[in-house]
């Protein structure tokens, strides 16, 4: 039975350290650690009146060995400190009026792939030397893209070559929107990809963008706003460009004023922004005061009454009282039936 559990562990413990050297460590602290405890009950049932002088002493030992074991493996298994970069993103929005939801084409390209690639490599050397090097004795690494792209892949992203030794990464999203037909406008937010992949954090540059292919008046505004907006002169699209490099870094969304179905036209265009409305207010101020008498006897005189009525105060119309003085007048100025 000892011969069998000694084989078992032989083989397993050179299959782990073929995979991973740190294994051997790990293996040889089980087994002084598993041949401390058996001398330890050993000792106890030899000499009872001193166990309690030798647990103590075997648990310090113990806490000593978990100590150096904890050390050792922050040290070989600590993350790596953040690497920055700078990356060019376009996102390229369409709708799909079949099944009521934005299609998004994200492509990004890492502007600093080089400097990128060789702070991992500096990181990854550091790792493995021990961070003993200062950095300007570090070796001269090999400024690979491919890493970079194996990285982001992680995250989502899916490889296409490279444009100028710059990793160029792409990914696609459909994000479910159905515009509603009141009231006559929604609000959709189509939120940025995560340009954060492991110890990797990539920000926005000044030329990022996101171009919608949408119907004519389906969208009425956007945040941030369109720097452009062209009509298509064939088909009912229109394309809009949307400058990225102004959105807040704690909300990276695009935010679009979506009208509803009874609003994608030219008048509801002006209704839901109200351009339509400047013009007419200075219309509706002439009307009021053109007809202003007439406002003030049909509707604010009998709300008024309504008003005095149910506070139980009197009230007096002032046509009544100017009627009064009109006909007393009149009979000032009519003669006496005598005469």
């Amino acid at each position: 039975m000892a011969k069998a559990i000694s084989a078992i562990a032989v083989l397993a413990l050179l299959v782990l350290t073929a995979s991973e050297p740190a294994w051997i460590l790990y293996a040889g602290v089980g087994v002084l650690a598993g041949l401390g405890l058996r001398f330890l009950v050993r000792l106890i049932r030899r000499f009872p009146r001193k166990s309690i002088y030798w647990s103590m002493a075997a648990a310090g030992i113990l806490l000593l060995i978990l100590f150096i074991s904890t050390l050792q493996f922050r040290y070989y298994y600590s993350p790596p400190p953040p690497i920055f970069g700078r990356a060019k993103y376009s996102g390229y929005i369409n709708y799909d009026k079949e099944n009521a939801s934005w299609v998004v084409k994200d492509d990004l390209i890492v502007l600093d792939t080089r400097e990128v690639q060789r702070k991992i490599k500096e990181s990854q050397y550091r790792k493995a030397t021990g961070h003993t090097r200062p950095e300007n004795n570090l070796p001269m690494v090999r400024e690979d893209e491919v890493e970079l792209a194996q990285i982001l892949s992680s995250c989502g992203w899916q490889a296409q070559g490279s444009i100028d030794s710059m990793v160029h990464m792409i990914q696609a999203r459909t994000i479910k929107f159905r515009a509603r037909w009141v009231p006559l406008h929604t609000v959709s937010v189509i939120a940025l990809p995560e340009m954060s992949c492991g110890f990797v954090s990539l920000n926005l540059d000044a030329t990022s963008r996101a171009v919608l292919s949408i119907p004519k008046y389906m969208v009425v505004k956007t945040f941030p706003g369109a720097s452009s907006r062209d009509e298509l002169l064939l088909g009912e699209n229109e394309r809009r460009v949307v400058r990225l490099d102004v959105l807040p870094v704690e909300t990276p969304t695009l935010q679009l004023d979506v009208a509803s179905p009874l609003a994608r036209n030219k008048i509801g265009s002006l209704i839901v922004k109200g351009t339509i409305w400047k013009p007419l207010n200075w219309i509706f101020l002439a009307f009021c005061g053109i007809f202003s008498e007439q406002i003030k006897k049909g509707l604010f005189v009998p709300i008024v009454e309504r008003l005095f009525r149910a506070l139980h105060i009197p009230f007096t119309k002032e046509e009544s009282g100017a009627k009064k003085e009109e006909n007393g007048e009149s009979e000032a100025e009519s003669p006496p039936d005598g005469i």
